[in-house]
């Protein structure tokens, strides 16, 4: 007798629905995979000056992106470096290395992009992040990506740049769209929790005094069946301490 197994044995409609935001990623040829190693190695030379330039310029072109960084000082490279605007530039970084890490399976990264969809799902709601916010990465990090590249040997013809900031698009709007999906879970999930806490806390209203029709007696309450209605107000103030 076949033994019968439980958990899950196949996708979850999340899990396709994750992989196939990679599927531009999978499908990339060895050369441009290549590109992206090779470069990513080049980037990484100098990686805090340019993550902090990026981070930077996304502050310049879209000055509503200060908003999401209430705790962080903006402060201008050419004058003093903000701690906490390169720590927080650094870690946008590393999720990019792990995206190269990864390559060969990309699909390996999509728990980390949703998890970083989800906080930002939280910035939506709480300091009034926008998807445009991701556009505005985006290019902003295709435009320090090729001004570094530009400057070595290896990507100065410019057919061979230009092919590699095209493969540096490609990721970035996998990791984006992926992410996309975690901030719209995560919005999605909210809004149901927050129309169900809606509703368990909507109590019909009870009318003090009712009169029944004659051919209706009401029985009376005992002393003891009286004592559970004395319950309902001390569980109302426990849950609305919780």
């Amino acid at each position: 007798m076949e033994k019968q197994q439980f958990g899950p044995t196949m996708e979850t409609s999340h899990d396709k629905i994750m992989a196939a935001k990679m599927e531009p990623v999978e499908k990339m040829s060895q050369d441009d995979r290549n590109l992206l190693r090779e470069s990513w190695k080049l980037i990484t030379r100098n990686i805090e000056d340019t993550a902090y330039l990026i981070f930077e310029m996304i502050f310049s072109q879209s000055p509503d992106c200060k908003q999401l960084f209430p705790f962080m000082r903006i402060i201008d490279s050419s004058k003093k470096r903000s701690p906490e605007m390169e720590f927080h530039a650094l870690r946008f970084m590393q999720v990019m290395e792990s995206m190269v890490n990864s390559l060969d399976r990309p699909t390996s990264i999509s728990p980390l992009l949703d998890n970083l969809g989800r906080v930002h799902g939280r910035l939506a709601l709480s300091r009034g992040f926008k998807p445009h916010h991701w556009g505005v990465f985006i290019e902003c990090t295709l435009f320090h990506f090729r001004r570094v590249l530009s400057q070595h040997r290896q990507f100065n013809q410019l057919i061979t740049l230009d092919k590699t900031i095209i493969a540096w698009r490609t990721l970035l709007r996998c990791i984006i769209k992926s992410m996309k999906i975690g901030l719209s879970r995560d919005l999605a999930n909210r809004a149901s929790h927050k129309e169900i806490e809606e509703c368990s806390w909507t109590l019909p209203s009870i009318p003090l005094s009712i009169t029944p029709p004659d051919s209706i007696s009401l029985p009376l309450f005992s002393r003891k069946s009286a004592s559970l209605f004395s319950i309902l107000p001390k569980f109302n103030n426990e849950r609305s301490s919780e």
